[in-house]
């Protein structure tokens, strides 16, 4: 039996015609250069990772990347919330920052001709109670405006803090601008987280408080050092303040006091707080994924918002952290009956 011709080309070694071994050879270096190049592009142009810090907050979040167990091993870029926001492109992380919105500051984008700027409340509703926002922005910390007391004093009420008297002193550090625009707006507020719009009456409310009678002696002048010793002297006294500006005495100061929210007007049914709030705000749109979706869990961990809180001085915003003190432990339970907050103030301006 004669064998088949496919057996016998088989046999002869006889192949079909293919590309010559040199030229196979060219063929897969050029498409290894080629994976090679495409590789690289893909590394350079890949969104990076970051955390774009305001520049006041970058030693407290260097600390906590580094205390914070499971924390996202992502670059820290600072910025100057006074010269806006840089440019984010090729960038993917979070912006963590006092301004969700990454507003221009206060004198920044003036009018020509603009002399002053005065600070407008952005009130936000039910964000303590749902924190959850579409642009995906996480409430880390809080530092709310409170009114801080002696505990043998008495609590405060609307109506004394308004007009003062029954030998109680409204302490008020009226050189300071930003407790100037904390008053304000508490006596501007005439209908539950609606301000005026109109720079003139924030002007002239400011303009008037610090010779209010109300208040104590020397009250135009005075600065935060002054009325905090003043607080812990004899005697009842209130003052309005930020809890991270009373946490600057010592531990055994602060067990002097205690922390109340600013009283609302008679017949209110709703409970607003002045606050900083610290954000941390997606850089990039869409739905959070893979590294993003690993950091977003992070960050709203309990136990690192706890820490954080503990590291600035300021109340944590989850409810289920815990307050390193039991003044931030009275703020963060105001923060969290809340039913609006006040804060990242707008700026209008008078030409």
């Amino acid at each position: 039996m004669k064998p088949s011709v496919r057996r016998t080309d088989k046999r002869a070694g006889n192949h079909r015609p293919g590309i010559p071994g040199p030229g196979r050879f060219k063929i897969i270096a050029a498409a290894a250069a080629l994976a090679a190049v495409l590789a690289a592009g893909y590394l350079l142009l890949r969104p990076r990772p970051v955390f774009l810090v305001e520049e006041g907050f970058v030693p407290a979040w260097e600390k906590l990347l580094e205390e914070g167990p499971g924390a996202p091993g992502w670059r820290i870029v600072k910025y100057d919330p006074r010269d806006g926001l840089p440019s984010t492109r090729g960038l993917r992380g979070y912006r963590i920052s006092t301004d969700r919105e990454g507003r221009p500051p206060a004198g920044r984008s003036a009018a020509a001709g603009s002399a002053e700027s005065v600070p407008i409340p952005v009130p936000r509703r039910d964000l303590s109670r749902n924190p959850a926002l579409p642009d995906g922005a996480l409430p880390l910390a809080v530092d709310p405006w409170m009114v801080f007391r002696r505990h043998a004093d008495p609590p405060p009420s609307r109506a004394l803090l308004e007009k003062g008297g029954s030998g109680a002193v409204v302490l008020l550090p009226g050189g300071e601008p930003e407790a100037l625009w904390a008053w304000a707006g508490q006596e501007l507020q005439n209908v539950p987280g609606s301000f005026p719009s109109d720079p003139g009456l924030w002007l002239d409310r400011t303009d008037r408080m610090a010779r209010d009678r109300r208040f104590q002696p020397g009250a135009l002048t005075a600065r935060w050092e002054d009325v905090l010793s003043r607080l812990l002297e004899p005697g009842a006294s209130w003052l309005y303040a930020p809890l991270s500006r009373v946490l600057t005495l010592p531990g055994d100061r602060t067990s002097l006091l205690e922390a109340d929210p600013f009283p609302p007007r008679e017949g209110w049914n709703d409970f607003g707080l002045q606050t900083r709030i610290l954000w941390a705000v997606p850089l990039g749109r869409g739905t959070a994924r893979g590294f993003m979706a690993s950091a977003a869990r992070w960050l709203g961990d309990p136990a690192i918002q706890t820490r954080l809180g503990a590291i600035l001085d300021w109340a944590p915003a989850h409810r289920d952290a815990r307050a390193a003190s039991p003044l931030a432990r009275t703020s963060q339970e105001a923060w969290l009956k809340s039913t609006y907050v006040w804060e990242a103030p707008e700026y209008a301006h008078i030409d």
